[in-house]
């Protein structure tokens, strides 16, 4: 935090910092030598206040989020999550943040409302699907019915034309809801060995 204040028809500036910042600053404070370069004790000075003025320790908000995070935790095991296009009535597409955890695949309005009401989906999808990729369009990720192999939706990582990082994504997308597929008869055969 910075304030400045005129004296004398000079403007100064004056910095809240802590302790550790303070006393590199009072080390710090030596004529300058007429060269060319910044000495590395300077330059040392400039990154370590600019660190901690940048750069608070904790705020309300970063710690509730925190707290937000774990209570979500607890309702569910997320595998992933992300931005992703979810295919409506057969020619839109509808941005949405997706949540796959053990159980289903929960669509939100957006990342802050899966944080802060996990429980209250937009629209929530129940497992098992299969996912395959499109062989036309490489963000895409056709999603079957595990048991009838019927076509349930479409979703896309990204918009076209595609770049690497939405052709990554989708592969993504494809490897875990396979992945939570294959671990569901396993859990399964499991509980029943169990009993």
């Amino acid at each position: 935090m910075a304030t400045y204040a005129k004296d004398s028809g000079s403007t100064t500036a004056s910095m809240s910092l802590t302790p550790s910042c303070r006393s590199e600053l009072a080390v710090a404070k030596k004529p300058r030598q007429p060269s060319h370069r910044v000495p590395a004790t300077e330059m040392r000075l400039a990154t370590s206040v600019a660190a901690c003025i940048a750069f608070p320790r904790s705020t309300p908000r970063r710690m509730q989020r925190g707290e937000e995070l774990r209570a979500r935790d607890e309702f569910m095991q997320v595998r992933i999550e992300g931005f992703v296009q979810k295919r409506v009535l057969g020619m839109w597409w509808t941005p949405f943040w997706a949540v796959l955890d053990q159980s289903a695949l929960r669509f939100y309005k957006n990342e802050q409302a899966s944080i802060s009401r996990p429980e209250e989906p937009e629209e929530l999808v129940a497992l098992p699907l299969r996912a395959e990729l499109s062989m036309d369009n490489l963000t895409w990720v056709v999603c079957r019915d595990a048991r009838t192999r019927r076509k349930v939706m479409y979703i896309r990582s990204g918009s076209e034309p595609a770049c690497w990082e939405d052709v990554a994504t989708a592969r993504l997308w494809h490897w875990a809801l396979n992945e939570t597929h294959r671990s569901e008869p396993e859990s399964a055969e499991s509980a029943r060995s169990s009993q």
